[in-house]
């Protein structure tokens, strides 16, 4: 119900309220004329309410057309006496819908006033000039000029409601364009994470694919051979398992090299360090900023990709905390918890740092580094101020696939 009356309803709904409107209208008058109450001339009232319900149906689909008709129908005021403005209720209707369904409000603008000209300015200005013309306005001037009060009052409710009508259909318009825009920026926003996902993804496909696959692949050529001669040339045999073992070290080298790439990739020959000192360093450079920064670091040794994806994290946490969240001081946490690193890193900011927003890509990163572990991440405000990045990395090898 409410999206229907949202949407301006429809023409069964208009036919189904002129209808009724006519027959309550009807009925009122007809109660009022047995009882002897007014009014003496019924039929302007019903010829009133019967423009009205055939007009407003009409309007749905010819607003300009019959906003023309009504106005053109204020051309006959003679008649009608003190119900003058009783007859502007076709006009309020008709103008009202025309500027609330996109008219153009000049267009509006002029038949209104048109038609309040029409309305509001009767038989009785023709009779005062008649008057004035003959010389007999002291004599008729009582009957001739009536209060202009309700007159001004009835044109400030017809402008009033042609403007409030008006302001509901810009008001309409702009919630539908914001609407519109609002899913077209969430889909682009949606499309950009994952963009950046599968370009992180890539990424970390093509560092291993690159500089290991050759050497896998060497390393299954040689144990083939190595079954094919294995009864008939030990020679050969022991030869091919040298070439294994040798390949075998070249991978194990290749992968110390992708982690290296991976940790830092400005520095893509940075020695191998323990994750401690790896962290130390990195902390170091956000005090060098003025940024207090407590660690709480164990020492031990972790798996090569464990570490490498870990140190990412905390590297992209502490550089949120640098550039974002306004902090001056920030926590470090890493412990091993049964067979998981545990990482948690804490500031004191008061501005929510970039990753926060829909358009940070930070986050995802970190998201995507703790995915490719098979391990959790979360990252929101802490209850007590500041944000927070938790982190559960497994450190069995049972997530290496190739």
């Amino acid at each position: 119900m409410r999206k229907w009356f949202a949407n301006g309803g429809s023409l069964a709904g208009d036919l189904v309220i002129a209808a009724t409107a006519f027959a309550l209208a009807s009925a009122v008058i007809a109660g009022a004329r047995a009882v002897g109450w007014y009014p003496i001339s019924p039929e302007n009232y019903l010829l009133i309410s019967l423009i009205g319900a055939v007009a407003w149906p009409l309007s749905r689909k010819f607003p300009r057309g019959t906003l023309v008709l009504v106005v053109a129908w204020y051309a006959w005021p003679d008649g009608w006496g003190d119900i003058l403005e009783l007859r502007l209720l076709p006009l309020v209707l008709i103008a009202g819908r025309a500027a609330a369904r996109g008219t153009s409000i000049v267009f509006v603008g002029v038949l209104t006033v048109t038609g309040l000209a029409f309305a509001l300015v009767p038989w009785e200005l023709s009779a005062l000039l008649e008057a004035t013309i003959r010389g007999r306005l002291d004599e008729y001037y009582d009957f001739i000029v009536p209060d202009p009060s309700r007159r001004i009052l009835a044109a400030l409710v017809v402008i009033a409601v042609v403007a409030l009508s008006r302001a509901l259909y810009l008001h309409r318009t702009t919630a539908e364009i914001l609407r519109q825009r609002n899913e077209q920026l969430v889909e682009l926003r949606a499309a950009d994470r994952e963009r950046v996902a599968d370009q992180v993804r890539a990424s970390i496909a093509r560092d291993i694919h690159d500089v290991v696959a050759h050497h896998v692949t060497a390393m299954v050529i040689g144990a083939q051979a190595a079954d094919r001669v294995a009864d008939s040339d030990p020679t050969q045999l022991r030869s091919s398992v040298r070439t294994i073992a040798n390949e075998g070290s070249e991978a194990l080298a290749a992968m110390r090299r992708v982690v290296r790439m991976l940790r830092d990739r400005e520095r893509p020959d940075a020695p191998v360090s323990l994750f401690a000192d790896s962290v130390r360093t990195l902390a170091d450079r956000v005090r060098a900023i003025g940024i207090d920064v407590d660690l709480q670091i164990e020492e031990f040794l972790l798996p090569e990709f464990v570490q490498a994806g870990a140190l990412r994290i905390v590297q992209e946490a502490l550089t949120n905390v640098m550039r974002h969240s306004g902090a001056r001081r920030a926590v470090v946490q890493a412990h091993l918890v049964g067979d998981e690193l545990h990482l948690l890193i804490r500031d004191d900011g008061t501005e929510p740092p970039a990753h926060t927003q829909e358009n940070g890509f930070g986050l995802i990163g970190m998201h995507e580094r703790a995915l490719a572990l098979q391990g959790t991440l979360t990252a929101g405000p802490h209850v007590d101020g500041g944000w927070e990045v938790r982190a559960a990395l497994p450190l069995s090898d049972q997530w290496i696939s190739l």
